[in-house]
């Protein structure tokens, strides 16, 4: 760590995370298996979170440390990417001059994945056909359920949900046309839509009207947008 006026005096620890990130890149290239049961079919490796260096804009930091999420194909080991990280860390090291340390913030193996054609997928697309209309179709997300649990234990497993598919994006998200019918149905039996939510509220139950359930769909977070097993 040095000042910003003076670079020779230091190695700046910012460049050298920015050189490892880019080259971290690398490993779509050494992990290239594609598997269409899985959405997205190939493995990810996405830097994350980076972590405050310095408070003040006149000092080249002299330590950084960035997280890198890796969601891997079930083919593939965590160990096996970990050694690939360490490669392409010590090749920056080199370049860079610096020193790079890599910890495992959080590691778990994928239990052997469930057959699409297994009986219990067979059954809940079943199911959900008969309740939603849709058509289910198996597949694998990059992310833990409560199945893995099951898959651990030997016991082939399935889950389904509704959800907004927005995991983790920007909350800048609205349903306009069902909050305009909010307003709409909101200004024909309570004075305002603040009412209206606070009386849902305050009586534990749908407003007493055929409006309520899409007044309560509304407040919490807008309609389904899909499903999967």
């Amino acid at each position: 760590q040095c000042h910003a006026s003076t670079p020779h005096k230091g190695r700046n620890s910012l460049v050298a995370a920015a050189r490892l990130i880019l080259a971290l890149e690398g490993l779509r290239a050494d992990f290239p298996a594609s598997d269409p049961l899985f959405s997205p079919p190939r493995s990810t490796f996405e830097p994350t979170k980076m972590e405050a260096n310095v408070p003040n804009v006149n000092t080249i930091p002299g330590k950084d440390v960035f997280y890198l999420d890796c969601r891997i194909l079930p083919n593939y080991s965590t160990d096996e990417v970990f050694d690939a990280c360490e490669r392409i860390a010590r090749q920056v090291e080199e370049i860079t001059e610096t020193s790079v340390t890599l910890e495992k913030s959080y590691r778990q193996e994928a239990p052997d994945p469930t057959p699409p054609d297994a009986p219990v997928v067979r059954a809940l697309a079943s199911a959900v056909g008969r309740v939603t209309g849709r058509e289910a179709r198996p597949m694998g997300i990059g992310g833990g359920t409560v199945a893995a649990f099951f898959r651990r234990a030997g016991f082939p497993a399935a889950v389904w949900s509704t959800v907004s598919d927005t995991a983790r994006s920007s909350p800048v998200f609205s349903w306009r046309k069902r909050q305009a019918d909010l307003d709409l149905c909101c200004m024909r039996g309570w004075d305002n839509t603040h009412d209206a939510i606070r009386g849902s509220h305050l009586r534990g139950d749908p407003v007493n009207r055929p409006e309520g359930p899409q007044i309560r769909r509304v407040l919490s977070g807008g309609p389904p947008a899909g499903s999967w097993i």
